[in-house]
């Protein structure tokens, strides 16, 4: 009951005018702003497909986007075509298995940090893209892991960078990721506590939830 298939179902009738629908949560106990993907620009397949075809075309666009994002870094780095595209094999296995994040944001993981390596200024499509990674990217799970793109980009490239590159990146996709999850920190401020708060009881400490972060990254 807790499966984003679950969620993605609710949110497909809450789009198709059913907005009671989501009562079918603890009987109404969990209200509409905790749900973290209702205003993701991705759910417009909700008009058009069911719950099973929304499922399989979200999952294989999310491969497809990791298996691209990485394969134009790798190339970017020099990287046989070959191993490119094996690297992006592996990367598009990782995001969708053992990477469970809500939205595309760790798809473009790689495509972001190609940006920090290669280049200096933005054109209009480069905009266009980190604003629609940063609408369909979690708030809570994307964002602090995108910060540790910085010394990996560091790390890669012994080049004077223009700080001004990593200001513009980072503050887009950041504003845009707010866009569509503002309704999250708005419903944990002014709401009552939910059935979540009392699992993670004992995780509600900042270092420990940084250091779960940094492991799993």
């Amino acid at each position: 009951l807790e499966a984003s298939v679950v969620y993605d179902h609710i949110i497909s009738k809450i789009y198709k005018g059913d907005l009671e629908s989501i009562n079918y949560f603890l009987s109404g106990e969990i209200k509409w702003y905790y749900l973290e993907k209702i205003f993701y620009p991705t759910n417009i397949l909700h008009y058009i497909l069911n719950d099973k075809l929304f499922y399989f075309t979200n999952d294989i666009l999310k491969k497809l986007f990791s298996y691209f994002s990485f394969y134009l870094l790798a190339k970017s780095l020099c990287i046989s075509r070959f191993n490119s595209a094996l690297g992006g094999i592996l990367y598009s296995t990782l995001v969708a298995h053992l990477v469970r994040s809500t939205g595309i944001g760790m798809a473009f993981f790689p495509y972001i940090l190609y940006l920090l390596l290669n280049k200096d200024t933005l054109n209009k499509k480069h905009y266009f893209f980190l604003f629609l990674i940063g609408l369909n990217s979690s708030l809570i799970e994307d964002i602090f892991v995108f910060i540790f793109l910085i010394p990996l980009s560091l790390l890669l490239n012994n080049k004077n960078k223009n700080w001004n590159i990593y200001l513009q990146i980072f503050s887009l996709i950041f504003i845009s990721s707010i866009l569509t999850n503002i309704h999250l920190v708005i419903g944990s401020v002014l709401s009552d506590p939910i059935h979540r708060e009392a699992w993670n009881v004992k995780e509600n400490d900042i270092i420990i939830s940084f250091l779960r972060t940094f492991k799993s990254f």
